[in-house]
């Protein structure tokens, strides 16, 4: 029985799926390379308490540690190096891997040698075997440099492109919020209008008498009607606000 259970989350983030909102999707795909570098620190990790450790169970243990960092690690690598090819990624997050993926040469072939050297853990692991001291020396080698420094690299840079599409997300949101709120300007305006309308078709239903009662009927619904869109009016500005609070909050 493992003296502890190694689990935790390697799947990709179910954000960054197309119908997901644009600035979520791309937070969460903003945040790979930081999820990546974990699951490289795991591999990590868990290779040097596999070669060092004397114990059955925390060799087991350590082996599920690696394999499971391991599929975490490999599922980030594919969606980079990939992305063009990836179903259902959010075509906001493709805007992005356009602008940023093509200068990123070098930190695919960091992150492709770091593999690389992941899959020969794995092979022993695979043969039976345990991972040696030397096999432990290397991938932390790899690690330090190439990997460590070009993923830090890619993170700064993917952050600054994160920035300027959500600068463009932002201003397409604020030139929303104004069409939406003259939108309103001309429903006030229509509303004021038919309200106005009304109390003069009241005025010459009650100056007509009896004959004018039908029109007087007529005139009270169109009334009704103005308060409804005023109220509606109301409504829309308060979504509109919300929607501009929520996404800044974002």
């Amino acid at each position: 029985m493992m003296a502890f259970d190694p689990s935790f989350e390697i799947d990709l983030p179910a954000e960054l799926d197309r119908r997901t909102e644009g600035p979520v999707a791309l937070r969460a795909f903003l945040g790979l390379p930081y999820q990546l570098r974990v699951q490289a620190l795991r591999v990590m990790t868990f290779t040097a308490s596999a070669a060092l450790t004397r114990r059955d169970d925390m060799r087991e243990a350590s082996h599920y540690g690696v394999k499971r960092a391991a599929r975490g690690y490999g599922l980030i690598a594919d969606l980079l190096a990939g992305w063009n090819d990836y179903a259902g990624l959010h075509p906001d997050i493709i805007a992005l891997c356009q602008d940023a993926m093509p200068h990123q040469a070098a930190v695919l072939t960091a992150i492709d040698r770091y593999r690389g050297e992941i899959d020969g853990v794995l092979r022993v692991m695979a043969a039976g075997d345990v991972p040696d001291a030397e096999q432990a020396d290397r991938l932390m080698l790899t690690l330090y440099d190439p990997f460590h420094p070009a993923m830090l690299g890619f993170m700064a840079e993917m952050a600054a492109i994160g920035r300027t599409h959500r600068a463009v997300f932002e201003a397409a949101a604020d030139g929303a919020q104004a069409r939406a709120l003259k939108s309103r300007e001309r429903i006030d305006h229509i509303a004021r209008t038919v309200r106005l309308i009304s109390l003069n078709a009241r005025v010459e239903a009650a100056r007509a008498g009896e004959a004018g009662l039908a029109f007087g009927v007529i005139a009270r619904e169109i009334k009704a009607l103005s308060e409804e869109t005023e109220a509606a009016s109301a409504e829309l500005a308060g979504s509109v606000d919300e929607i501009m609070t929520n996404f800044r909050a974002i």
